[in-house]
């Protein structure tokens, strides 16, 4: 793929956009306990006392260009061909790679915790 051409979003098709999303349990104190956290720059803002909104996601889609990475989060379902995808996140290739760092120090985390998972 050359650099010219439009985002990898265009050529993942197995996901197909809801308007809504699956929310989980609304309460904010669960799953705050561990938390693996990165920030390259102090929040331009204050954060909203609000807790987001929570999406179940086992379905992810990864694609990207040389200027950005694009991530597809979606609830797959036996026997559904195509998967409902409740969220799309684009980033930079420098973002994808602090997220990679925290998802790893976060399994690492749960590893200690909790045992490590079997693939």
């Amino acid at each position: 793929m050359s650099a010219r051409e439009p985002p990898a979003a265009a050529n993942l098709n197995k996901c197909a956009a809801l308007p809504a999303a699956v929310p989980l349990n609304d309460d904010p104190g669960i799953g705050r306990a561990n938390r693996s956290v990165s920030r390259m720059s102090p929040p331009a803002s204050k954060p909203s006392p609000q807790a987001p909104k929570g999406v179940y996601s086992n379905y992810f889609e990864i694609g990207h260009t040389a200027f950005e990475f694009v991530v597809y989060f979606g609830q797959a379902y036996a026997g559904k061909a195509v998967v409902p995808c409740h969220t799309r996140i684009v980033t930079t290739p420098v973002y994808a790679r602090v997220l990679l760092e925290v998802l790893q120090k976060a399994v690492a985390e749960y590893d200690k915790a909790f045992g490590p998972l079997r693939k």
